[in-house]
């Protein structure tokens, strides 16, 4: 009944079904069902609503609401069951008002029956004056042989909390089971954490490390400080002349000359990976959590000046996460970088004078560099049903948002 027939008396005997959104007159169901809706919808009687105890009340709920039932006048329940079931996905409220009487409540509804309700959901009645109200609690059943990890007690407590505390939960959280309590931990999101920081450290050692590959300057056909052997070999023997008490000579070298400076490019390549893994704890109920990850970077430098060193570099490099009964994921970085270093000499003043005949000559200092660097990772791999979940909570504007 989508129109409206508010003078005219409806009766629904055993097998049939009154539903829609219209309004009736007088109506009572005698052994058959009541379904206002469709889902969410409210149906209107103009008179009184009367229900016989073999008779039913199906209540649909959605997102926007569950089914409703306005009554202008008396609503007599009679101890009629009430079937609830839920649409696909969406949201579950703790309350819901499925009959309103302007002329008030008499009697009370049966047993309700949850018909496609995920099990962690237990619904319950409650009146007053003017109003039934569909009440619902959510409650996890741990696994009779093992019970629950603390992990997994401490998921479904923060759950039920805030359904409590928001008043509704996405739908899907009602069905979790003990490994989807596990999913629900967010223990993923702590593993690809270290995983993704012992990637980047390896990406960025790689386009740096002028050492590892071998991207230092030649010191033999460009070199501006004179070698630790050539200052040693700078202090000539001290032959003895005369007798003792006769002075001592002391020949002395100066210290080699650097010839001409020479710009020039260097082209270097590197690789780098591993792996690790993480044991998990059972009676905690954390999981095993491994990581590989490998890479390769390579490009160019050139030197401008005995101080100054530019170039450019691409890397790219990949990691893999699995944590399991958790889930599994993957991480991707393949960038161009541009890299500089300056190396820095010490002031002249910072060191002792030099000797008689010696020549002095700064020291380098170790390079300093600057880099670009990405990561991206790509969406872990875990249960469909979680995975919606986390997305109606994080929807703007959802009473769970919060």
């Amino acid at each position: 009944m989508n129109g409206s027939i508010a003078n005219s008396a409806v009766t629904v005997n055993a097998g049939g079904t009154l539903g829609g959104s219209g309004t009736v007159g007088n109506t009572t169901i005698n052994g058959g069902t009541l379904a206002a809706g469709p889902a969410s919808g409210a149906l209107t009687v103009n008179g009184s609503l009367t229900l016989t105890a073999a008779s039913s009340y199906m209540v649909e709920m959605s997102p926007a609401g569950a089914d409703r039932v306005n009554v202008s006048g008396t609503a007599t329940l009679s101890g009629a069951t009430v079937s609830v079931s839920s649409a696909a996905g969406g949201y579950v409220a703790k309350q819901y008002t499925i009959v309103n009487a302007g002329g008030g409540i008499s009697g009370t509804f049966g047993s309700v029956v949850n018909s496609s309700l995920p099990s962690g959901f237990k619904s319950s009645l409650s009146y007053d004056a003017n109003n039934a109200y569909l009440d619902l609690a959510l409650a996890y059943t741990a696994p009779s042989n093992t019970g629950f990890t603390i992990n997994q007690t401490n998921v479904a407590n923060a759950l039920v909390n805030s359904f409590n505390s928001h008043g509704g939960i996405p739908l899907v959280y009602g069905g979790l089971s003990a490994p989807g309590l596990t999913q629900a931990s967010g223990e993923i999101a702590t593993a690809v954490q270290p995983t993704m920081v012992r990637a980047l450290t390896q990406f960025t050692t790689a386009m740096t490390d002028v050492a590892a590959a071998d991207r230092s300057r030649d010191q033999t056909t460009a070199r501006d400080l004179a070698d630790a052997a050539d200052l040693a070999n700078a202090y000539a023997s001290v032959p003895l002349r005369g007798t003792v008490g006769e002075t001592f000579g002391l020949k002395a070298q100066a210290a080699p000359h650097a010839p001409p400076f020479e710009a020039r490019w260097r082209t270097w390549a590197a690789g780098f990976g591993g792996g690790q893994t993480t044991d998990g704890n059972a009676p905690v109920g954390s999981s095993t959590a491994t990581s590989r990850m490998f890479g390769a970077a390579a490009g160019a430098d050139h030197w401008l000046s005995p101080a100054t060193v530019a170039g450019f570099a691409l890397a790219g490099g990949a990691t893999s996460f699995n944590v399991a009964a958790g889930g599994t994921g993957a991480a991707t970085c393949s960038r161009p970088a541009h890299t500089s270093s300056t190396w820095r000499a010490r002031p002249m003043s910072a060191r002792p004078p030099p000797m008689a005949g010696m020549t002095s000559r700064p020291i380098a200092r170790s390079p300093s560099r600057a880099w670009i660097s990405c990561a991206r990772a790509s969406a872990p791999t875990i249960s469909p049903a979680v995975s919606k979940a986390v997305a109606a909570l994080l929807r703007p504007g959802s009473a769970a948002s919060t």
